[in-house]
């Protein structure tokens, strides 16, 4: 206590807590409802990959590993078209 007297800091303590430990402390069901989520989109995604061509799901596989289209295009053999234009 003669060290804060001393020192004369002022120290505010928030009494009312329950905002700070709600946003601090989540619930666990939160999380396992969000990795549930997460698990079926991955599952829909899977899906719907493999529901492509085999030459589109080579592309997406090759994109998802950091590969230029350039790069995926000489690999499997096709040119590269240009985008649109907004005409």
């Amino acid at each position: 206590m003669d060290y804060w007297r001393r020192e004369r800091r002022l120290t505010l303590v928030e009494l009312d807590a329950s905002n700070v430990l709600s946003d601090t402390l989540q619930s666990s069901e939160g999380r396992l409802d969000e990795r549930i989520a997460d698990e079926q989109r991955m599952r829909r995604l899977a899906d719907a990959i493999r529901l492509l061509p085999k030459e589109q799901r080579m592309c997406v596989m090759l994109r998802s590993q950091g590969m230029r289209y350039r790069e995926i295009a000489r690999i499997l053999g096709v040119g590269v078209s240009p985008p649109p234009t907004g005409s």
